[in-house]
């Protein structure tokens, strides 16, 4: 989502599509209002995958996965992990 194309990402996506976010169950206008309030913001952002797993049981899949980002925004660097 670094385009901040809800758009394209909505078409990648089921209708039951959810994420799991900071602890939280997202849905997908939850997501879309997100991206909608940051998308003004200007950040270089690099993110670090560690696949743990990934499942696909009759028709849900499912991915667990630790994700650590660097984000740069006005010169800053946030490290999240």
């Amino acid at each position: 989502m670094q385009t901040h194309d809800i758009d394209k990402h909505r078409g990648y996506c089921t209708e039951d599509y959810l994420l799991i976010e900071n602890r939280e169950i997202w849905n997908m206008e939850m997501e879309s209002e997100f991206y909608g309030k940051n998308a003004y913001k200007v950040i270089d952002r690099k993110d670090y995958f560690d696949f743990k797993y990934i499942r696909i049981v009759g028709n849900v899949a499912y991915a667990v996965y630790n994700l650590k980002s660097d984000l740069i925004e006005d010169g800053k660097l946030i490290t999240k992990n």
